[in-house]
C-alpha cells in the first residue's frame, strides 16, 4: 500500500465520511424516538440502524472491509452465534407461563413461608393448591 500524499488524502476523506455517516445515523436513531411508532417497528428500526453503524465501524475503523475471507467466515460464524442467543429466551419462553398467573405466584409464596416456618400447610403450597384464609 502505497503512503504517499494522494493516497493519504483518499483514506482521510473515506474516514470522514464514515464519521459523518455515523453522525447522520446518530441524528436518525434521536429523531425516531421523537416518532411514536410501537414498540416492534421501533426496535427493528433501531437494530436496522445499530447494524449499519456497526458495519461501518467494523469496517472502515477496524479495517475489517480489507481482511482476508477467513476473519469473514469467523465474524458471521460469531453473529450465527449471538443470533441463536438472542432467540434462546424467545423459545424457552413457555416455561414462565406460570410465573404470571396470580394464583401460581400465591402457591409458590405460600409454599416458601410455610417452609420458612415449618407448618404443614408447606406441603399445601408446595402441591400448589394454597388455600387463602
Amino acid at each position: 500500500m502505497a503512503h504517499d500524499a494522494e493516497s493519504i488524502k483518499q483514506h482521510v476523506r473515506v474516514y470522514i465520511n464514515v464519521f459523518v455517516a455515523l453522525g447522520v445515523l446518530t441524528l436518525v436513531t434521536v429523531g425516531v424516538s421523537y416518532v411514536h411508532l410501537d414498540i416492534y417497528k421501533a426496535i427493528v428500526v433501531a437494530m436496522i440502524v445499530a447494524l449499519i453503524k456497526g458495519t461501518l465501524v467494523a469496517g472502515y475503523f477496524m479495517h475489517l472491509f480489507s481482511e482476508r475471507r477467513t476473519i469473514h467466515y469467523t465474524l458471521a460464524l460469531c453473529v450465527c452465534f449471538f443470533a441463536v442467543l438472542l432467540f434462546v429466551p424467545k423459545f424457552t419462553d413457555d416455561d414462565n407461563v406460570l410465573i404470571h398467573d396470580p394464583a401460581h405466584v400465591a402457591a409458590v409464596a405460600g409454599a416458601h413461608h410455610a417452609a420458612d416456618h415449618g407448618s404443614e400447610a408447606g406441603t399445601e403450597g408446595q402441591a400448589g393448591h394454597a388455600q387463602h384464609p
